[in-house]
């Protein structure tokens, strides 16, 4: 995650410097922070959830929703 920091900060410092997006690098560098998030936050979160939902007593209406969830 640091070195796409670094290469994110670099691309940052150059479009600045020549008042020019690129969007190309952009569209990459949303799609990464967002798959990282979805892999490493919100799938342990995820993971925790369902774990401790299977632990409970639900209503065939909410175990319905939870496998829905997991698809």
């Amino acid at each position: 995650m640091q070195q796409s920091y670094a290469s994110i900060k670099k691309e940052i410092e150059k479009m600045k410097k020549y008042n020019k997006t690129n969007p190309l690098f952009i569209d990459i560098a949303v799609d990464f922070i967002r798959m990282y998030a979805d892999r490493t936050h919100h799938g342990k979160e995820e993971d925790i959830l369902f774990r401790d939902l299977e632990k409970k007593s639900l209503s065939p209406n909410h175990n319905k929703s939870k496998y829905k969830m997991k698809l």
